[in-house]
């Protein structure tokens, strides 16, 4: 705080917590009770989700991708993502300005598709869990 400026600010930094992409997931699991129905996202098929939220043995590891794209709301917002014949879905989700990728299928087809699509182009791709230096 600098109140003699009348600013305020802070920083955050994504990716470092064990527990940020499970928030993430359980994030995704409420889209997809929002966007489907409670009892889609009670089903079986969203087991392997409940079980990385929890981090249980034997549990996918799922990731997320960083979206390069600028969103200037603080305020978190979702949208979905879909691709015919995909049967999960993948959502967009901005939090405090920062938009993340995630892929609610155990293989992260769409997932892949971005990698690919990065790597056909030259892009950078940021994907989470990052590793950092000790």
């Amino acid at each position: 705080m600098k109140p003699e400026t009348g600013q305020i600010g802070f920083s955050q930094q994504f990716g470092n917590d064990p527990r940020f992409l499970p928030s993430l997931y359980k994030i995704g699991l409420n889209l997809v009770a929002k966007q489907f129905g409670p009892d889609e996202a009670a089903s079986e098929k969203y087991d392997h989700i409940r079980a990385f939220v929890r981090l249980e043995p034997g549990a996918p590891a799922l990731t997320a991708v960083l979206d390069r794209r600028t969103v200037l709301r603080p305020v978190p917002e979702a949208s979905l993502i879909s691709k015919p014949g995909r049967p999960y879905p993948t959502f967009r989700v901005t939090i405090l300005g920062v938009t993340f990728v995630i892929d609610m299928a155990p293989d992260q087809p769409s997932l892949r598709d971005l990698r690919g699509g990065a790597t056909l182009h030259g892009d950078p791709l940021y994907v989470f869990p990052v590793q950092l230096a000790a």
